[in-house]
């Protein structure tokens, strides 16, 4: 919807682009705020270890090094943001919650990939603190991201 926007836009007036970004910012933030309420039924179930996981220890070494690269170059990317482009910030904020997620994901595979049966249970305290912290970070990135768009929108 952002890509589309911009697309839909770029012949237009750059009041009426203007218009158009805070319509398309709105609408999708509403609905990333929306996923990100829904987010919560998956890390309740990795949490508790009832996403399975069938997959060795060289996959899931795989799996963590593509994390890393995508955690990384979220970071990146977002650091990078000089010139203030509201949809492009967006996106780039949507990057860095997928890799966030990425990470509950690896986190959720290599306890299961690494614990024996019945093993795994002990490390529901660890994986839920881990999980709910970065599910904060989530929430406040989120919420930063709409705060700082409603002030620049509204002109403080």
């Amino acid at each position: 919807m952002v890509l589309h926007t911009e697309y839909v836009t770029r012949t237009e007036d750059a009041d009426t682009q203007q218009l158009w970004r805070q319509k398309a910012f709105s609408i999708s933030s509403a609905t990333l705020l929306a996923m990100n309420i829904v987010l919560i039924a998956p890390i309740s179930l990795m949490v508790l270890m009832q996403k399975p996981t069938n997959m060795g220890l060289i996959p899931a070494i795989a799996m963590a090094a593509y994390t890393t690269y995508k955690i990384t170059m979220a970071i990146v990317n977002m650091r990078r943001c000089r010139v203030y482009h509201p949809l492009i910030h967006e996106l780039r904020t949507i990057n860095l919650i997928d890799a966030f997620v990425s990470i509950l994901t690896l986190q959720n595979t290599l306890i299961m990939v690494n614990s024996d049966a019945g093993e795994g249970s002990s490390m529901i305290t660890l994986s839920a603190i881990s999980s709910a912290l970065i599910y904060l970070t989530i929430i406040i990135i989120t919420i930063k991201l709409f705060i700082k768009r409603k002030a620049e929108s509204t002109g403080h």
